[in-house]
């Protein structure tokens, strides 16, 4: 059973994909360790264009897996309420 989105469809949203004829999917604890940080570096890129709040809800509307982290700052305005 497959959660989330599937492949195809993530794919769409980054286009070009015409010249991705065909594709693995790689277990993460496979792929070596310099394209991990390549791609870590991808992430922090992608995320910090964005609010906590706006990633949640992008998250949420693609069914993919997110969760809001609070910094102490976002922690101590909610227990000022």
């Amino acid at each position: 059973m497959s959660v989330g989105p599937d492949i195809q469809s993530l794919f769409a949203d980054f286009p070009p994909t015409s010249y991705l004829r065909e594709y693995q999917i790689v277990p993460a604890e496979q792929i070596p360790q310099p394209y991990r940080d390549l791609l870590d570096t991808y992430i922090a890129d992608l995320t910090s264009r964005f609010t906590v709040e706006e990633l949640y809800h992008e998250g949420q509307q693609r069914h993919l897996a997110f969760t809001p982290v609070n910094d102490a700052t976002a922690v101590a305005g909610a227990a000022n309420r």
